[in-house]
């Protein structure tokens, strides 16, 4: 609106100075100290010009040296400070404000208050603001020249007409009263003092907000630049003030929200009452974690750089630290303004526990932070201080989705910029900034098998790679995937679809490029809606619609094509190995590895089908293996597949491993593809914490039996069993004799002199014995499948320490001239020894002592003469023998014994070799056992207090 006093220069007293680097009327009256100046600009072959504001000239008045600038520049409108306090600087940039494309004329409105300057610009034809800006400046000049700088090459030629140039002082005329139409909005901090101080005509022209963040008493007001006039006329000066819009002052959901608690209604936890702030996003995901302990974990992956926490959650059932299984990554709020990101992955979390991954939920929490409180044209970036001006600007921080290092900087200023101003700001180097590491750091942990990212301004998919010079994996499952999502994804509620893209533009440094260049992550890109909703009702619609995103990248992962490997030594401890699909070309060199801590990769596949997997890592042979992966809806069934590859050290004795690491993709034969498709009714469970004194023992499929060895051991198997815990040690006479105390085990039999201690395994006792102990302390006798298992790991070696044969120096035996271990008197009696107490030897697999010798150990099952001969009940999924061990079994009358003993040589004490007896015999004074606990019974064994 135009003001209703203007100090004009009548016509025919504002001459021109002559045009040289700027243009001013030559009056005295075109100076600005505490004022209002008005301009007004036509638009022709372009704008090229700087509106001076209290500009300071040389001692030649040929050269601005100091003051205020609105820069009219190439289609964009800037603030800047003209050399002042900064020598050798000639302007330095303080706010961009706007692009002005497609206007005819555009008009300023400048407020000079003090050290402060207020900046409108708006399109003159219709009236409508287009951007407005306050900075605060303590070091400008308190007053100076008005006029038009123009740079040297457009003297002659200018592409636009000033057709107004217009100012007043403050205070020196009425202020106008509020209009209907009301000027664009200021916010400003008032003191308590200030507010009593200020009139009450003034008053009635600020509106109250909310208290304010400092200092103590202080609240927030809104007005306008008439209000504004008039608090500074009143001698009330506020604590600060700004132009910028906070999101929270056009969002009444959000300011209504912001300090309250979590919302608990009769489903759970609600997350959709607003948007959130930081603090909000903790609150919420602590109380998330509270409410299910056994299904999250929350931790704080890093810290933002003014101090915020970067919070994780990772949801799973039977979750524990350091989870075997594969990891999945939604995150949100890499630019932190675009909130509705953050919505989308807060409503993942309601959906999986409220209805019942990794999941960070704001990756940028102080420029979601910035969008929220300060300026909802603020927090793309991540606010970092890059020119070392202290103060929130608009254009301060990183776009942290330029800073990862994949190709970083690779398409120059096209792909990003080396402008820290700019919003596109890459950084000064790749993962230059904390919250980037941090990503990066909980990539390198979990190695994601597949992650979405939620972005706004737009409606589709992106998939990698986006930079157009980089070759894809050939073929390249990311974009059929994604590709597979884009077609199931609903119609969105604007009207469009999902499309499959490879990219909006061209963009460099991206977190889904260097997911997917790291870890062969698939890593997909969802632009959930072009802007952003500004009450539930808009908002809701929007969620719903991108919730099949996830829900369809996580059902493709269960329903496969997918192959789910470990690579391990020989020792079966972990490696972290190079993991190729020969039929995949990489094209980028990508080198995708096993994860560290526990030898596991994930790969998804475009098509069900037999693919050549390899592992090599540095000082091993390479081993590669066919595997036939197949998918729930193939007729090759089997959603997840599964592969172990060991491989054997490099100055090893040639081995089979060594032979399979030295064949071609081609070279590999039928005989060399695994079935390691799970039977149906598998379910991956992880290790949990084991109850006091015993192992868990993974799940998944092993090799039982041999084909070479003890003819009731044939033949070799690939079987699955579901995780289980085993004792560490063998039943004590100690543990026994308390259960036999209790009343709830029967008397062993007859005690020998020597096997009595407390610390040696109980003998002496039938199966039925045995099994009545595991039953008290809320544990079974481990079937024979489980118990060879835990002996033998999953590869086929025959002992608990390898292939190597049964030493005095690794179990309790007899050696090899028929002498027991421990008897070195001479003259005794060869065949003469005694059992050993419990763990004296070294501990096998799973931390395990005495599988190998000791004592001859009871199992669940029947014996059968071989396990070819038993058929059926001891193939599949957890077999647990002929007639699945009932009480009775037709035809069968002794039960399985394992693992050898002090009696017998080392022939018996492989991890293949089975015996058998009658159930009910208790003389022998070599008969012991140790028990067994399904992850039911382990997680009651640990809430009752036994937890290891």
């Amino acid at each position: 609106p135009k003001p209703e006093s203007e100090e004009e220069p009548a016509p025919g007293d504002v001459p021109i100075a002559p045009p040289s680097v700027f243009w001013a009327p030559a009056s005295k009256k075109a100076k600005l100290g505490d004022g209002f100046v008005r301009a007004r600009f036509s638009i022709m072959g372009g704008l090229d010009y700087d509106l001076v504001l209290r500009g300071q000239l040389d001692p030649d008045g040929k050269k601005i040296i100091d003051g205020w600038g609105v820069i009219l520049r190439d289609g964009v409108t800037w603030v800047v400070r003209y050399g002042g306090d900064r020598p050798g600087e000639q302007r330095t940039m303080l706010e961009r404000l706007y692009k002005l494309e497609k206007r005819e004329e555009i008009e300023i409105l400048a407020y000079a208050f003090g050290n402060r300057l207020h900046v409108q610009v708006h399109d003159a034809r219709s009236g409508v603001e287009l951007i407005s800006s306050q900075i605060e400046d303590s070091t400008i000049p308190s007053s100076g020249m008005v006029g038009v700088a123009v740079p040297p090459e457009h003297e002659n030629g200018p592409g636009a007409l000033l057709t107004h140039l217009s100012q007043r002082e403050l205070c020196k005329a009425k202020i106008p009263e509020m209009p209907e139409q009301r000027p664009p909005r200021v916010f400003l901090t008032l003191s308590s003092s200030q507010w009593e101080a200020t009139p009450a005509p003034v008053r009635a022209m600020l509106l109250d907000l909310e208290p304010a963040e400092r200092p103590e008493g202080a609240r927030r007001y809104q007005t306008d630049s008439v209000g504004m006039e008039a608090l500074f006329c009143a001698g009330v000066r506020p604590i600060e003030s700004t132009a910028e819009i906070p999101w929270k002052y056009v969002d009444e959901e959000y300011l209504a929200n912001k300090h309250s608690l979590p919302v608990k209604d009769e489903t759970g936890i609600r997350v959709d009452l607003s948007y959130k702030n930081p603090a909000m996003v903790e609150t919420l995901m602590r109380a998330f974690h509270e409410a299910y302990p056994e299904v999250t974990r929350l931790e704080v992956i890093g810290t933002s750089h003014q101090g915020r926490p970067i919070l994780a959650m990772a949801i799973a059932d039977n979750l524990v630290s350091d989870d075997p299984r594969p990891s999945v990554l939604l995150n949100g709020a890499h630019h932190g303004d675009e909130p509705i990101s953050t919505e989308i992955v807060f409503d993942a979390i309601e959906y999986l526990l409220d209805e019942r991954i990794e999941d960070p939920r704001k990756v940028n929490p102080d420029g979601a932070h910035a969008f929220l409180e300060q300026s909802f044209r603020m927090g793309r970036k991540n606010g970092r201080e890059v020119d070392g001006v202290s103060g929130h600007r608009r254009d301060e921080g990183v776009d942290l989705n330029r800073n990862y290092p994949f190709r970083w900087h690779s398409l120059g200023e096209e792909g990003s910029s080396s402008e820290g101003e700019s919003s596109y700001y890459r950084g000064a180097k790749p993962g230059s900034e904390p919250e980037t590491r941090a990503m990066m750091a909980l990539a390198e942990r979990e190695r994601f098998i597949a992650s979405i990212s939620y972005h706004t301004g737009t409606v589709c998919i992106l998939a990698p790679y986006t930079i157009d010079e980089v070759e894809n994996p050939s073929p390249n499952e990311a974009w059929e995937i994604g590709g597979e999502i884009s077609r199931a994804m609903p119609r969105h509620p604007e009207g469009r679809s999902f499309r499959l893209r490879k990219n909006l533009y061209p963009v460099d440094g991206t977190d889904q490029d260097w997911f997917r260049a790291e870890h062969g992550t698939v890593a997909l890109l969802v632009e959930a809606v072009r802007r952003t909703p500004r009450n539930f009702c808009a908002r809701r619609p929007v969620v719903e619609a991108n919730r099949p995103s996830w829900i369809l990248l996580f059902d493709r992962i269960l329903e496969g094509p997918t192959l789910l490997g470990r690579v391990v030594d020989r020792e079966g401890k972990p490696l972290e190995a190079h993991v190729e699909i020969l039929e995949q070309e990489v094209r980028a060199g990508e080198v995708w590895t096993s994860r560290p801590r526990d030898g596991r990769f994930a790969r998804m596949f475009v098509s069900p089908g037999t693919y050549t997997v390899r592992a090599s890592a540095d000082g091993y042979v390479p081993v590669t293996r066919k595997v036939r992966v197949g998918a729930k809806k193939s007729p090759d069934k089997g959603a997840m597949t599964r592969v172990e590859l060991v491989l054997e050290p490099a100055d090893s004795p040639k081995s089979d491993a060594q032979d399979a690491g030295k064949k071609s993709a081609d070279d590999v034969s039928k005989k060399d593809v695994v079935e390691d498709a799970a039977p149906e009714g598998y379910s991956e469970i992880p290790c949990g914490d084991a109850p006091e004194g015993m192992s868990c023992v993974p799940g998944g499929a092993f090799l039982r039996g041999h084909d070479s060895k003890d003819k009731n051991a044939r033949p070799q198997q690939k079987i699955w069993l579901t995780t289980f815990y085993i004792d560490q040690r063998e039943v004590t006479n100690a543990a026994y004799k308390a259960c036999v105390k209790a009343g709830k085990c029967d008397e062993a039999g007859p005690r020998y002199r020597g096997y009595s201690d407390d610390e040696q395994p109980i003998t002496g006792v039938s199966w039925f014995d045995a099994r009545k102990f595991c039953e008290a302390q809320g544990k079974q006798l481990p079937t024979e499948s489980q118990w060879e298992k835990a002996a033998r790991g999953t590869e086929g070696e025959l002992n608990p320490w390898g292939n190597e044969a049964a030493t005095c120096e690794r179990a309790v035996i007899k050696n090899n001239k028929g002498r027991a271990c421990g008897v070195k008197k001479p003259g005794s009696k060869p065949e003469a020894g005694r059992i050993w107490k419990v763990g004296e030897k070294p501990a096998g697999r799973y931390d395990l002592y005495d599988m190998s010798g000791n004592a001859e150990e009871w199992t669940l099952d029947w014996y059968s003469p071989s396990w070819e001969a038993c058929g059926e009940a001891c193939q599949g999924l957890d077999p647990k023998g002929p007639c699945d061990g009932a009480k009775s079994c037709k035809g069968y009358n002794k039960r399985v014994l394992r693992g050898g003993s002090w009696y017998w040589p080392a022939a018996n004490a492989t991890g293949i070799h089975r015996r058998a007896n009658v159930p009910s015999n208790r003389p022998y004074h070599h008969f012991g056992f140790r028990c067994a606990a399904t992850v039911e019974q382990a997680k009651a064994l640990t809430a009752s207090g036994e937890k290891k």
